[in-house]
């Protein structure tokens, strides 16, 4: 089932997406390096960033309004993985005889 993101009839989920906002992501940077952050560079950020959400495993940022452009199917991620073994068994092997013949 295909989830419909954000709208007036339909509030925008954040948690259905594994994303955390700018606020979530001040909290855990400053636990971590246990330093404050300025808190007029905080409000800009935040106003710079009102349709992004982070990634809460690798802090990448996604938009939350194109999530159909940065969301891929487990078939594709499956076939990147396969890909890369792939090479890494039976291509990178040969490239590397044939080069070492030249």
């Amino acid at each position: 089932a295909k989830q419909r993101i954000g709208g007036s009839d339909q509030p925008f989920e954040s948690h259905a997406f594994h994303g955390i906002a700018m606020n979530q992501y001040f909290n855990i940077y400053e636990t971590q390096r246990k330093t404050k952050l300025d808190a007029l560079d905080k409000n800009l950020l935040k106003h710079l960033t009102v349709n992004t959400l982070f990634c809460q495993y690798c802090y990448r940022p996604f938009d939350k309004e194109h999530m159909e452009d940065e969301l891929i199917t487990p078939f594709f991620a499956l076939m990147d993985i396969i890909s890369c073994y792939f090479f890494l068994f039976f291509i990178w092997w040969i490239l590397i005889i044939l080069i070492g013949f030249v």
